[in-house]
């Protein structure tokens, strides 16, 4: 439910990209960050998989922070931002194996 929240959040901000509602994704990725850190414990053999998932919403969170501390934008304003070289994409696999499983 937290990553379908999420990935809706994601959806009403492809719209028009506007900062209000990527702060929408950042608050359904801290519930989402806050259950995988339980489910790690849950699911030891998803380890992995679920590190790659905390890594992406770190990278994610700190390019989110940077652009905000940086810009300082109004909430109707267009915001994007690239992710950052290296950083971790987000697990398309895994999230897909999630949902099956629920």
């Amino acid at each position: 439910m937290a990553v379908d929240r999420s990935e809706t959040a994601y959806g009403y901000y492809l719209v028009d990209r506007s900062f209000f509602k990527a702060q929408r994704i950042y608050s359904a990725n801290l519930m989402v960050y806050g259950l995988l850190e339980s489910y790690m414990f849950e699911a030891p053999h998803e380890k992995e998989h679920i590190f790659q998932y905390l890594f992406h919403l770190d990278d994610w969170f700190g390019r989110f922070d940077f652009e905000v501390s940086s810009r300082n934008p109004a909430p109707e304003d267009h915001f994007v931002f690239e992710r950052i070289e290296g950083a971790i994409a987000y697990p398309k696999d895994f999230v897909s194996n999630l949902k099956r499983n629920a």
